[in-house]
């Protein structure tokens, strides 16, 4: 049966019926906010994510979440947060944050050149860029 224009394959919802793009980001982003609360609560002491530098735990995890969405929301009004960050474990609360904050992640690479950086971020129209640097 043919898809009816709208519908995104792949994407049911709760009741198991396709929902529609932006019914899908609606519930997207509540259901992985709710998802984390639930899963950093169950598993607060557990370890969530490590990298060279250390661990953090299921409940560190949420309280950064937590305050980054905060910060993102004081940041900006903007639909789409810039995020650039190498590969290390506040990628994770600073995404997570984000999508709390009702906000869309657009991954920048660093290793991009300024130029291409510029034509992004000008693209997505975003006025807020999360880095190290």
């Amino acid at each position: 049966m043919p898809k009816s224009p709208g519908i995104i394959a792949g994407l049911p919802g709760e009741d198991g019926r396709n929902r529609n793009l932006s019914e899908s980001v609606a519930l997207s982003a509540t259901n992985i906010s709710a998802r984390l609360a639930e899963v950093c609560r169950r598993l607060a002491d557990k370890t969530a994510l490590i990298d060279p530098s250390g661990r953090w735990s299921f409940g560190q995890l949420w309280r950064l979440s937590t305050a980054a969405s905060t910060l993102v929301s004081k940041a900006t009004n903007a639909t789409n947060v810039g995020v650039m960050l190498p590969a290390v474990k506040e990628f994770a609360p600073i995404c997570f944050g984000s999508l709390m904050a009702g906000k869309c992640v657009v991954p920048v690479n660093f290793l991009l050149t300024p130029n291409e950086v510029e034509a992004l971020i000008a693209d997505a129209g975003i006025d807020c860029v999360i880095t190290t640097r």
